[in-house]
């Protein structure tokens, strides 16, 4: 097929004969030649853009497989490697080819060759067919990868080998050579990538990622870019200079009669790759400002690893290095075209458990993109939980969602499906959150405002309920998030939509502490640290706060557990706050978040900005100078105060605030006074400006829009001095939309 450039689109179709064409080559001056199954070569008149057919090679020896167009000092060569394992060659004149054409065929046939080539001996390298051959400039010799598992380096006038690498296990596929950086990457049947110094055929590098069958790799030297393409029609972009991969692309079309991509190539003029199935498929580059983003659903922290593992719902897990931001790896299509919907890991760290929207589960190892298991029997309700559970001996998988149950599912060793092991029921409402409480207690919160303790054999050993259960209104009696605190006298604490925290004790089931946070928007995320001595509350507004709970003696009863200390808080994305995960590194806390607006952020404890995941400018974690931000900016964002006191500042924060010259007194009063003027509304005030309305039923999570404009400060203090009472704002925009989506 003769393309369109500019299009894409088919220009005209040439038909070379009855056989298999294996390769095509081209050089400048010389015809395209075309090499096929029926042990022919082909030339097409490169200097017209119809390709008209010159002359054909037939009766060769051997099945050429590949070929290659090399020009040496004094003549042209056209090179092909057969499914012997030969390295076939002519050596062209400047006019070859005669003016007689065969009648009844239009071209020039020869008989092995055509006047004016001359034929050189064959000579053997390999003992398998030859996939692919390409001649070094700088270096005289030829390079040649065979289906026998080996790269070959031969001088090629000696026609001696100068090394042979043989670590490929299985067959080779494909290979290319970098001059800017020296090396030589090669890809095959197995699923990773590796690298080679051209000079001495030592290895010096593997690139990991791909969970299929390399079958082509190149070089884009301008861009230090290394691009590969998988069996499972997954392109990966590599960065050469740090070995990480920076894109992965899945191309999700069905080709017929058999899906999968055959080819690929770069266009360096229009800086976009090629893909062809049964079409020519263009990837252009796009600005980053105009990538689209995915809401993130869950960001976590892997310890062992030190990385942060996050997933979107459009089915990409991104694995990004806490040290610097960089992206480590990533894989995507994990549930197909639904949406993932909940993650987790294994009681190791080392393996990812999602959840999507069909109701699919699966477990991965994140580090290569494998996928381990699916497991069978959830239904085709969303999912929206899933936790690990270890009792004993037995290891459990564990997910929840609309359908009202918890499935769960073994932990085995063998096999890649895994059949439902049981299913409990308790809920009346979907169930939204879940977390293990070693060593055999389960917790769920639902949609119905219940929190429900489960033995994992199905019994349910409780059901608690915050006090004003039964006075709230249905939308804002969900549980959004359940953490267990075992340092702290093993507790349970249940984070609401209405942005209130309940803390029970699971030894008596009995309701120790009720913390009404002020969070302006309503309660999405929460997490705690190891230790169990700070609790951290996210909204849909995006706003995060940190409360002190070193205070706090949950031995007691209800009112005699001490007080939860309000540290200070910040906003940390324009939208919803769907993740949040504590981290603490070489001793130092920090705090990493996922969002609806597609961020995954990482911060200090007290609020510095170090950066987003995946950014270009990279950090250096430990040196200040290197983030995004050096200093917090403190904002509760809080329709109300908390009903918490005010925990002290620190003393070197203080000391800095007391020493800051630059401090902008005018931002602080119309800050005071816009608190003074929210302050009054009550709780109830605030929820009943949020009636539900037909369209806010269409998403269980909207955030809140912004607040109205408050009215300026000068001005109601001017009212209040002629004796007219000024009216506090009200905010605007939809609140949280029903269960049904």
């Amino acid at each position: 097929w003769v393309w369109n450039a500019s299009n894409m689109l088919p220009h005209r179709s040439i038909k070379n004969g009855n056989g298999w064409i294996t390769d095509v080559a081209y050089m400048a001056n010389q015809p395209v030649a075309v090499t096929s199954v029926d042990r022919s070569i082909s030339f097409y008149d490169s200097g017209r853009t119809s390709l008209e057919p010159l002359a054909r090679v037939n009766n060769l020896e051997n099945v050429p497989m590949c070929a290659h167009w090399l020009r040496i000092s004094d003549c042209d060569m056209f090179l092909w490697g057969d499914d012997h394992g030969n390295i076939n060659s002519y050596s062209f004149e400047d006019e070859w080819g005669s003016e007689h054409i065969v009648p009844g065929t239009g071209i020039e046939l020869g008989n092995k060759k055509l006047p004016g080539m001359k034929p050189h001996p064959a000579f053997k390298l390999h003992n398998d067919w030859v996939t692919k051959v390409r001649y070094l400039n700088h270096s005289g010799c030829l390079l040649s990868a065979s289906m026998d598992s080996t790269l070959r380096m031969v001088d090629l006038e000696k026609k001696k080998p100068k090394w042979t690498v043989d670590e490929h296990l299985r067959g080779v596929y494909s290979f290319d050579f970098c001059r800017s950086y020296n090396f030589i990457a090669s890809c095959g049947v197995e699923r990773h990538i590796l690298m080679w110094n051209p000079f001495t055929g030592r290895s010096v590098g593997a690139l990991h990622g791909h969970s299929a069958s390399v079958q082509e790799v190149m070089l884009n030297e301008d861009e230090n870019q290394l691009i590969s393409l998988s069996t499972d029609k997954v392109i990966k972009i590599w960065d050469i200079r740090s070995h990480k991969c920076l894109q992965t692309i899945t191309d999700t079309a069905t080709y017929w009669p058999e899906n999968r991509i055959s080819a690929l190539a770069y266009n360096p003029r229009k800086r976009c790759i090629l893909t062809c199935g049964t079409r020519l498929e263009p990837w252009n580059r796009v600005s980053r400002e105009n990538v689209g983003t995915s809401s993130i659903c869950a960001a976590l922290y892997n310890n062992n690893f030190r990385q942060v593992v996050a997933g979107d719902v459009d089915c990409t897990v991104s694995v990004w290095s806490i040290d610097r931001g960089d992206t480590v790896f990533s894989f995507g299509n994990t549930h197909g075209e639904s949406k993932m919907s909940a993650m987790c890991f294994d009681n190791t760290s080392r393996r990812l458990v999602t959840g999507a929207q069909d109701g699919t589960v699966k477990m991965w190892n994140f580090n290569n993109g494998q996928c381990l298991k699916e497991y069978d029997g959830f239904g085709d309700a969303e999912v929206s939980c899933v936790t690990y559970l270890e009792e004993g001996p037995n290891r459990f998988v564990a997910a929840a969602g609309w359908n009202r149950k918890v499935c769960i599912w073994v932990d085995s060793a063998s096999g890649y499906r895994e059949s439902l092991h049981h299913s409990m029921e308790g809920h009346t409402d979907d169930i939204i959150c879940m977390t293990f409480c070693p060593p055999l207690i389960l917790a769920t919160g639902g949609y119905d405002g219940k929190v429900i303790l489960w033995k994992i054999d199905g019994v349910i050993k409780a059901t608690l309920t915050p006090p004003d259960h039964d006075q709230k209104n249905m939308d804002d009696k969900p549980i959004e998030r359940i953490i267990y605190m075992p340092k702290n006298n093993k507790t349970l604490a249940a984070y609401g939509v209405d942005a209130t925290v309940n803390i029970w004790r699971l030894s008596d089931n009995q309701l120790l502490y009720q913390l009404r946070t002020g969070h302006g928007g309503f309660g999405t995320a929460m997490c705690t640290d190891q230790e169990n001595q700070y609790l951290i509350t996210a909204d849909t507004d995006g706003y995060l706060k940190v409360w002190d709970m070193r205070e706090c003696n949950f031995k007691g009863n209800m009112g005699s557990c001490g007080e939860m200390l309000y540290m200070y808080g910040w906003k940390a994305h324009q939208q919803a706050v769907n993740s949040v995960s504590y981290v603490m590194k070489d001793d130092v806390a920090h705090v990493v978040t996922g969002s609806m607006d597609g961020r995954v952020c990482f911060w200090t404890m007290d609020g510095c900005w170090i950066g987003t995941f995946g950014q270009d400018d990279l950090w250096q974690l430990g040196d200040p100078t290197t983030y995004q931000e050096d200093t917090p900016t403190y904002s509760d964002g809080a329709a109300h105060e908390p009903d918490s006191k005010k925990a002290d500042i620190p003393e070197e924060l203080e000391d800095e605030v007391e020493c800051d010259d630059e401090v902008d007194y005018e931002a602080l009063l119309l800050e005071q006074q816009r608190k003074a003027l929210l302050a009054p509304r009550n709780r109830r005030a605030k929820e009943s400006s949020h009636k539900l309305t037909f369209s806010t039923t269409l998403e269980r999570r909207l955030p809140l829009q912004k607040l109205s404009p408050v009215e300026n400060p000068a001005n109601v203090v001017k009212s209040r001095s002629s004796g007219a009472a000024a009216s506090s704002p009200s905010p605007t925009g939809a609140g949280r939309g029903s269960k049904r989506r």
